[in-house]
C-alpha cells in the first residue's frame, strides 16, 4: 500500500508516469501489425439493420434478434469472422442505450465506424470543424449503442472515398479520434486528397502513412460486387480473373499478387446487396466464401490496427 506521504512526496513523476501509459495505449491503437496473413470485412451504407433496431426495442429480446446482425454473428460463431460496419450518422445517433448488454462484449469482433452524415451529404468539401464535431457525434452514438467504446471503428471507408485533408484532420484531432481510412478498390479511383504517387504506392504496397497527417492509408482489395453480372454494366474496372470470392482470394495469394503485397486482403461490399431489411439473398455467397478461405487456409480475420 502506497501510504499518504508517500503520494505527497513526488507528485510529477506519478503524473509523468500516467502521461507515459495513456500515451502508449494511444500509439498502440494506431499501429499496424500485418505480419502474417489476414482478411478484414467490412460492410458499406449499414443502414436497415440499424432501422430495424430503432424500431423494434420492444419486438426484440436481444440485438442478434434482427436478421443481419443474427447473420454476422453467426459467421463470427462458426468461423471467427469480424466485420467493420460503415454507418450514417443519421442512422445509428438515435437508437440509445436498450442493446448495451447485448452488444457488451463484442468489439473484438464488431466494430462500427462512420461513413457519411447522411445519404445525402459526404465529406468532399467539409470543414475541420465539420469532421470533428461528426466523429464527436459518431463516437458518442457507439457508445450509448454498445457501452463500449472499444466497438468505434478508427479506421474507416467514407461514402464514395471522398474527404477533404481538412475534415480527415477534424476526424484525427476528435477524442478515440481516427486513425486511418480505407482507399477505393482500384488505383485509377481517386481517394481523399491523395495524389497520384500515393494511389499508386498504395496499389503496390497495400498501405501507406501520409506525413503532412500522420494518417494511415490502406488500400481496399476486393469488393464483392465484382462478383455480380450486373455490376459490370455500371463500373468497368477490375473484373475478376476466377469465377467467385474464394477462388479469387486463392489466385491473389498463389500469385503475390499486389491487392495482397502486404499479406492484408481488404475485402468489403454493401448492406443492400445483401439485405433488403426483412430476409437476406444469394450474395451472402461472398460472404460465406471469405469465411471458408479463412477456415481452409487458416487466415484469420484482423481489423487493419491489429
Amino acid at each position: 500500500m502506497v501510504s499518504v506521504d508517500s503520494q505527497n512526496e513526488d507528485p510529477p513523476r506519478l503524473l509523468l508516469i500516467t502521461l507515459v501509459l495513456i500515451i502508449g495505449a494511444s500509439v498502440v491503437l494506431c499501429t499496424t501489425q500485418a505480419d502474417t496473413s489476414s482478411i478484414h470485412a467490412s460492410i458499406d451504407d449499414v443502414s436497415l439493420s440499424l432501422s430495424n433496431l430503432k424500431t423494434n426495442k420492444t419486438k426484440y429480446t436481444n440485438a442478434f434478434d434482427e436478421p443481419f446482425f443474427a447473420y454476422i454473428k453467426r459467421l463470427h460463431e462458426q468461423y471467427g469472422a469480424k466485420f467493420s460496419l460503415y454507418c450514417y450518422l443519421s442512422d445509428i445517433k438515435d437508437i440509445g442505450t436498450s442493446y448495451q448488454h447485448d452488444f457488451a462484449n463484442t468489439s473484438d469482433w464488431l466494430k462500427f465506424g462512420l461513413h457519411a452524415p447522411d445519404t445525402t451529404r459526404g465529406y468532399s468539401n467539409a470543414t475541420y470543424d465539420q469532421g470533428k464535431q461528426d466523429w464527436i457525434s459518431f463516437s458518442k452514438a457507439v457508445q450509448d449503442l454498445t457501452g463500449n467504446i472499444g466497438s468505434l471503428d478508427r479506421v474507416v471507408r467514407l461514402d464514395r472515398f471522398n474527404g477533404s485533408k481538412e475534415a480527415l484532420l477534424g476526424m484525427k484531432d476528435a477524442p478515440y479520434g481516427a486513425c486511418g481510412l480505407l482507399t477505393a478498390d482500384a488505383a485509377t479511383r481517386p481517394s481523399y486528397f491523395l495524389n497520384k504517387e500515393q494511389l499508386s504506392q498504395l496499389h503496390n504496397n497495400g498501405e501507406l502513412t501520409d506525413q503532412s497527417t500522420s494518417l494511415q492509408f490502406f488500400s481496399t482489395d476486393m469488393r464483392g460486387e465484382w462478383f455480380s453480372l450486373s455490376f459490370f454494366s455500371e463500373y468497368e474496372y477490375r473484373v475478376p480473373q476466377a469465377a467467385s470470392v474464394y477462388t479469387e482470394i486463392e489466385r491473389l495469394y498463389s500469385q503475390n499478387a499486389p491487392e495482397v503485397a502486404d499479406k492484408r486482403l481488404i475485402f468489403f461490399t454493401h448492406e443492400w446487396q445483401l439485405y433488403d431489411g426483412k430476409g437476406l439473398n444469394q450474395n451472402i455467397s461472398w460472404l460465406e466464401d471469405l469465411c471458408l478461405y479463412s477456415r481452409d487456409h487458416n487466415v484469420p480475420f484482423r481489423f487493419p490496427l491489429q
